[in-house]
């Protein structure tokens, strides 16, 4: 009775208003101003989402302030016209929609933020709206007021899952650049109420947000002077955090060093049924591959390779069986030639010339007359003859080789990052399916769904197995996807931004059926959706945009989140146990048991292993794993189940 009533007294304790006073001047101290991949990060100040670059901010810290300097207006145009020049008339395969370009905006607060005053002064520059948001979820939840170059001032709502915003109220004003406004906007429970210059301007009721952070944006440079805000806050009251084993280090090895750059991957080269290492390494002497055990030594070394291996992080290798001799090869493409090679010594067994490179849509500046590769992929092209494969560059062309390499076609399309081999009619031979196109294995299109730009993810699996059949989860600029296999009907559609990774697991296990964990990236970014198996959100919350790994590591084997900084809790993003390195792969391992987590530590690559008596029980996943890079990480369930 005690536990019970400490529990209701401080849920209690926790609801009740606390007063607060916040203001930011911009003036770092020498520690506080921090970069992450060039982004302004100052103390509890966050740059939301990029526009055109991935690495160049937005915002610069200036005298007694902070300015916008990027233009969404500016992209929006090079986007529009970089659309019309591409199409030139035919079926669209670029769509940017307008709308999908992000505004500017620079977050701070805390999201318990309720009722207050935010006070600050803009100043716009030549064709440029500016204002302030309040209850600041994240890019796609909050509250604008905007001061807008078309002479009016507006009150917006901007809800979760819509590309646009919707006007709550419009009050004529004249705006003019570079002369600086006095705003203030104050949310006390429904109503919100916008001055400018201490004249009210607009004032509405509304119930969709009650608390959240405060953000300046802008669409075009502006200059934004001191913030502060006054008011209470009440603090959340969260469930506690989920049992979760300690990791425990059980191996690790550390390789030679490397002059340059190096990417590893992990294999089964000599098919001995445990993987090992394989680096990518980028030298001013060439661009090696190389091959170690999980005991450092050197199995064998590809030397000699003059021209890069990856265009934009994805090597185009893979080792399996593709001669049917019941040992694994090394398939891969380099300096213009597809090879295969005995794996456990790289011995070149038989190779031809890559194609010449396809001039199509976005690959019309490729540099080089014939294809350096991108990814490549197995693939069941045939019942009784072993696995050909596919090649692919960025993402515009695939071309489908058999098992001898010879050349069987060639497809011009939307091919997505990594497109996904799967038997969807269950004939023992495997469709692809690239982008939002079902290709059969002769190359002709079982259906395609006309639908602009790539796919950046795509999963095959059930989310209720047993109960539904399975589907295509799709993730791209379109948000995410759930797509039948057969015919290719878009069954459902969640507007959710530029989505670009997905895992599918038991992450809610009081939630009937698996759920999809799926994360926002570039546009709109670093924003975790939890969906259950009707695509219905179950929460939302922002961290490290990167690829999510479901790991048992709970308490009966209970899946959590592995994420950039350790195992989390899936319903918050909490981190519940912290985890040095980069992840490489979750992995059942005779040498190190199940679910160990494979990482890389600079030169080193250590192998972690969840410190508990009773280890989770073993999972399975529904398919063969394909790629090292961007793997989908779908449908983690206990072995038990169907």
């Amino acid at each position: 009775m005690k536990s019970v009533l400490g529990v209701l007294l401080l849920a209690v304790c926790q609801a009740q208003p606390i007063p607060f006073r916040y203001r930011q001047e911009f003036a770092p101290k020498a520690d506080a101003l921090v970069s992450q991949k060039e982004r302004l990060v100052f103390a509890d100040v966050r740059e939301e989402g990029f526009l055109s670059s991935w690495k160049t901010s937005n915002w610069h810290l200036i005298q007694g302030g902070v300015e916008a300097v990027g233009s969404r207006r500016a992209e929006w145009q090079r986007r529009e016209n970089f659309v019309r020049e591409v199409l030139g008339g035919v079926e669209p395969f670029v769509m940017i929609r307008g709308y999908r370009v992000p505004w500017l905006t620079l977050s701070m607060g805390d999201p318990d933020w309720t009722d207050y005053t935010v006070s600050t002064k803009v100043t716009p520059g030549k064709n440029c709206s500016v204002g302030v948001a309040v209850r600041y979820l994240t890019a796609r939840q909050y509250y604008l007021f905007l001061l807008e170059d078309s002479n009016r001032a507006t009150l917006y709502l901007r809800v979760q899952d819509s590309e646009s915003m919707t006007a709550l109220r419009v009050a004529p004003l004249e705006v003019r650049p570079d002369r600086t406004y006095s705003l203030a906007v104050t949310v006390a429970g429904q109503r919100i109420t916008c001055t400018v210059d201490g004249r009210v301007v607009a004032s509405v009721t509304d119930p969709t947000l009650t608390a959240g952070k405060i953000a300046l944006i802008a669409d075009n440079p502006a200059r934004f002077g001191p913030v502060s805000v006054e008011g209470v806050l009440r603090r959340r009251v969260l469930p506690p955090l989920p049992d979760c084993a300690a990791p425990r280090l059980v191996h690790q090895v550390r390789l030679p060093p490397v002059e340059g750059t190096r990417d590893l991957m992990l294999f089964d080269v000599d098919t001995d049924g445990q993987l090992e290492i394989v680096a990518a390494e980028s030298t001013k002497a060439g661009y090696p591959y190389r091959a170690f055990k999980f005991d450092g030594r050197e199995l064998w070394r590809i030397a000699e390779i003059r021209h890069p291996t990856t265009e934009e992080g994805d090597h185009p290798i893979q080792v399996f069986d593709i001669n049917g001799d019941g040992k694994n090869e090394v398939v891969l493409a380099r300096d213009f030639r597809l090879e295969v090679r005995e794996g456990s010594t790289a011995r070149l067994l038989y190779s031809v010339s890559t194609p010449q490179s396809n001039p199509y849509l976005e690959s019309r500046g490729y540099p080089y007359p014939k294809l350096l590769g991108d990814a490549l992929c197995p693939v069941r092209i045939s019942r009784t003859e072993p696995p050909g494969l596919y090649l692919k560059d960025r993402y515009t062309n695939l071309w489908m080789y058999d098992h001898k390499l010879n050349l069987l076609w060639h497809k011009a399309l939307g091919t997505g990052h990594f497109p996904l081999p799967v038997d969807v009619d269950r004939d023992g031979v495997e469709e692809v399916m690239a982008s939002y196109t079902l290709l059969r294995s002769d190359g002709s299109e079982a259906w395609k769904l006309r639908i602009g730009d790539h796919a950046d993810n795509i999963a095959y699996e059930s989310l209720d197995p047993g109960k539904k059949p399975k589907c295509f989860y799709v993730v791209g600029e379109m948000g995410l996807l759930e797509i039948d296999p057969l015919s290719g009907s878009l069954r459902a559609r969640r507007e959710l931004g530029h989505v670009q990774t997905l895992s599918i697991a038991d992450y809610a296990p009081d939630s009937p059926g698996l759920e999809l964990l799926v994360v926002t990236s570039w546009r709109e970014d670093q924003i975790h959706y939890l969906l259950n198996r009707d695509l219905k959100i179950l929460a939302t919350w922002q961290g490290p945009a990167d690829e999510i790994y479901p790991v048992p590591w709970g308490r009966r084997g209970r899946v959590l989140a592995l994420g950039a900084n350790g195992v989390l809790d899936p319903m918050t993003g909490r981190l519940i146990r912290r985890l040095p390195g980069t992840v490489l792969e979750v992995l059942d391992d005779d040498r190190w048991g199940n679910a160990a987590v494979i990482v890389r530590e600079g030169d080193s690559v250590k192998v972690y292993a969840p410190d508990q008596r009773n280890p989770p029980p073993r999972m399975v996943r529904p398919y063969q794993r394909v790629h090292s890079l961007y793997l989908p990480k779908v449908a983690l369930r206990s072995a038990e189940e169907p």
